[in-house]
């Protein structure tokens, strides 16, 4: 009868730990970049869409391209959700991978990673709501900004 072999962890003095290390850390790292990314640019792109005119389509009114965006922001939080899935993957196969010391690097990482969990959560609320009431919400600043100007 032979014995299972017990799992060897990684740690800093292990053959080929750079590699190894960078094979878990640099996956982690793009995807949080691209996350940020992608909150970044789904701003900048409904902020544009909804102040330039030249750009929306001649069918569409600025509240029904408002409630549009807000489905576009809705939809860039489900997509970052999965990314960030990714992640979650990735750090719990470096917590059998590696030795406590080691894994305890992940730690940013995991930091990182929650914030834009909070971020794709604001972003779903914030969507849902642009989407949902995104016309009556247009209504009302227009008529509160019009009786300033009475």
């Amino acid at each position: 009868m032979t014995r299972s072999r017990l799992p060897t962890f990684i740690g800093f003095d292990s053959e080929g730990f750079e590699n190894i290390y960078s094979s878990y850390k640099e996956p982690i790292v793009k995807r949080i970049g691209f996350c940020s990314a992608a909150f970044a640019l789904t701003f900048i792109f409904v902020l544009i869409i909804n102040t330039v005119e030249a750009i929306r389509p001649f069918q569409e009114s600025a509240y029904t391209w408002f409630e549009r965006s807000g489905a576009l922001i809705g939809a860039c939080a489900v997509f970052v959700e999965f990314k960030l899935k990714l992640i979650d993957d990735i750090v719990s196969q470096a917590s059998t991978r590696f030795k406590p010391d080691v894994y305890a690097t992940f730690g940013k990482y995991c930091r990182y990673k929650n914030y834009l969990h909070r971020t794709a959560l604001f972003y779903g609320i914030i969507g849902a709501l642009i989407w949902s009431y995104g016309s009556p919400f247009l209504v009302l600043v227009k008529n509160i900004y019009s009786s300033f100007d009475s």
